[in-house]
């Protein structure tokens, strides 16, 4: 009797510790049959299609790893920019695509799967408009104001360049930076060299040019996000995203989308963008 209640008091205890274990994402993924992907409208990287279709380099490469990875269905969860890692965090989703850059600041809150592509800064201005080469040019120049993105990159960017907060246009996306442009309201939208030039095409009222930002701004990496505790999650992700990244498949997909192949990430790793600053 005693050695059964002590085999009961440990399947209890066993019980009790891996009830109090975050739930494996892969195995909750395969269970449910559905993996929830987020995304923030921002061509090229995710967009709406006109038949509403969720389209974009980022979700369109998700969907040929995913196949790859043997994963089920794609769910879809449409957010802003700024709410993407709040809403990981929450489990609204499983993982980002949305062409998300890796940064040692948002490595604390999420976990990166290797970058997919590396791209230039660009400035989306009026065709009638001279700019400053440089991001610190700008600065020197109190009358200009940028737009950029809640949360981007290129906002960390700009403040680090001596644009404060008074010189700052803060918008939710991609589109209201254009409409900051076009009014008036700033000079120029700093975003991801492939979103301007998208930006630029779509023509309007006021002609638009899309330039690359001369100095003061490093490329960016891009990647996929998921959960600090779905590391097992982001290891089979990262195991079939090495199949898919750079095949002829990828190529075809990068050129559709206004990506070169020297935006390709090469050997640069994960690891080596989080390396600590020497």
């Amino acid at each position: 009797m005693v050695g059964a209640a002590l085999l009961t008091l440990g399947v209890l205890l066993l019980l009790v510790i891996f009830s109090g274990r975050p739930e494996d994402a892969l195995g909750r993924v395969r269970s449910a049959g559905v993996l929830r992907v987020g995304y923030a409208i921002e061509a090229p990287y995710a967009q709406l299609g006109a038949d509403g279709r969720v389209t974009g380099e980022s979700p369109e490469l998700a969907r040929l790893i995913a196949a790859r990875a043997g994963l089920p269905a794609i769910e879809w969860v449409q957010t802003s920019f700024d709410q993407l890692i709040p809403q990981l965090q929450e489990r609204r989703f499983d993982l980002i695509a949305a062409g998300m850059f890796v940064t040692r600041e948002r490595a604390g809150k999420l976990l990166f799967s290797e970058p997919t592509e590396r791209v230039a800064a660009g400035l989306l201005h009026r065709s009638d408009a001279r700019l400053p080469a440089s991001l610190q040019a700008m600065a020197a120049e109190p009358g200009l104001k940028l737009a950029v993105l809640s949360s981007s990159v290129e906002h960390q960017q700009a403040r680090q360049a001596g644009l404060g907060d008074a010189r700052l246009v803060v918008v939710r996306d991609a589109v209201e930076g254009r409409e900051a442009v076009q009014q008036g309201l700033a000079q120029a939208l700093m975003l991801s060299l492939p979103t301007v030039r998208n930006l630029a095409a779509v023509g309007g009222a006021v002609p638009m040019l899309a330039t690359p930002v001369a100095e003061g701004a490093e490329p960016g990496w891009v990647a996929f996000e998921f959960h600090l505790e779905d590391s097992q999650l982001q290891r089979h992700w990262n195991k079939a995203q090495a199949e898919v990244v750079g095949s002829p498949e990828h190529r075809a997909l990068m050129q559709r989308f206004g990506f070169a192949p020297e935006d390709l990430p090469g050997p640069v790793t994960l690891a080596k963008l989080l390396a600590p600053a020497s």
